[in-house]
């Protein structure tokens, strides 16, 4: 059953997926939900015409022309939704669409006939570009007030009917675009996010610590206030990696992200350096407490037992701001405390004095 569903998914996929000419996400996105209702209103058709046939058969060829008709167009609407005409493809199916609601309206003039010219407005809306379909918006509306004018048995109740639903198809579309304007505002900002975090351990990265940090210093100079930076580095990293894979390796500095989170206070920031290393940016922090920080961080690595049972340590080296540090050189600082930390014997913290 579940393999069934599966080979069906991927014929209706193969079925509406775009050219491969069609390259932008946006246009294949487009091209793919033109061609899904192209085929689903195909099969309807067919579906009415069966059972048509069951019930009342068509009794001239005059009768099927329409549904053959239909049956033509959304055929020439597939064929183009799936090649690098796609747009043409969703302004014919938009166009034929709104001329069959016209022909409808001037053919069965009724309360509800005017509510159909909508459905081929409102699937625009999603095919074609907001000028375009703005475009199109206009000069329905300027054929719906002329109906009365060339066909003066049409009641103004059913023209003033259409246009006052278009009218509020508009809004709809109008609310939409603002929608979809939010939306590509929370897709900027989940980008710019993916840009400062660092995939594996989503934690921040390099570029967005030493943005940080540079903000840190300037406000530490301004205010003569305590800022320390403590930076880990994960002892014999490269022996996990070849013992035990670099899934596990991968593992481990994940692990050690989540407790490394579950231990600093909320005004610090941490971040991954880079491979094994990790930098801590503890604010309005002198020295020692900074110390007292990694070597909680130390002692708490050391007794844990992660994947696979795995153990590990870490060294730490820890550096004060200086008046006249800038990001560089406290960077440099932190960095050959932890070289001495490395040094001697690993599994320690060391500050530079």
């Amino acid at each position: 059953m579940t393999k069934g569903v599966s080979l069906l998914v991927q014929f209706w996929t193969n079925l509406t997926e775009p050219s491969g000419r069609v390259q932008a996400p946006d246009e294949r996105r487009r091209a793919r939900l033109l061609a899904n209702l192209s085929v689903v209103i195909f099969l309807l058709i067919l579906l009415s015409i069966i059972i048509r046939q069951s019930l009342a058969p068509y009794d001239s060829l005059a009768a099927f022309l329409p549904t053959l008709a239909a049956l033509i167009t959304q055929t020439v609407t597939y064929t183009l939704a799936r090649s690098r005409y796609h747009f043409a493809g969703a302004l014919f199916f938009v166009i034929i669409g709104c001329l069959v609601s016209l022909w409808r309206i001037i053919a069965v003039p009724n309360d509800a006939a005017p509510a159909i010219m909508i459905l081929p407005l409102l699937i625009g809306s999603i095919l074609l570009p907001m000028r375009t379909i703005m475009i199109l918006y206009f000069v329905v509306l300027a054929g719906l007030l002329s109906l009365p004018v060339f066909i003066p048995e049409l009641a103004y109740k059913y023209t003033l009917t259409a246009f006052i639903m278009v009218l509020i198809s508009i809004a709809i579309i109008l609310i939409g675009k603002h929608h979809r304007n939010n939306l590509e505002a929370d897709r900027q900002r989940d980008l710019q996010e993916l840009a400062t975090l660092d995939p594996l351990t989503a934690l921040f990265n390099r570029r967005r610590f030493s943005e940080f940090l540079q903000h840190e210093i300037e406000r530490a100079k301004r205010y003569s206030a305590n800022l320390s930076v403590i930076m880990f580095d994960i002892d014999h990293f490269k022996k996990i990696n070849d013992t035990f894979g670099h899934q596990e390796g991968d593992g481990v500095l994940k692990a050690f992200s989540r407790r490394i989170k579950s231990i600093i206070r909320e005004s610090d920031l941490v971040a991954r350096w880079g491979g094994e290393e990790f930098m801590i940016l503890a604010v309005n922090t002198d020295a020692k407490n900074a110390e007292a920080i990694a070597e909680k961080i130390r002692s708490d690595i050391e007794t844990q037992e992660f994947l696979n049972k795995t153990q590990f340590t870490v060294s730490a080296g820890v550096a004060q701001f200086r008046i006249t540090d800038t990001a560089e050189s406290l960077i440099e600082r932190v960095d050959q405390a932890l070289y001495t930390a490395k040094n001697g014997g690993r599994n320690q913290v060391r500050v530079f004095n």
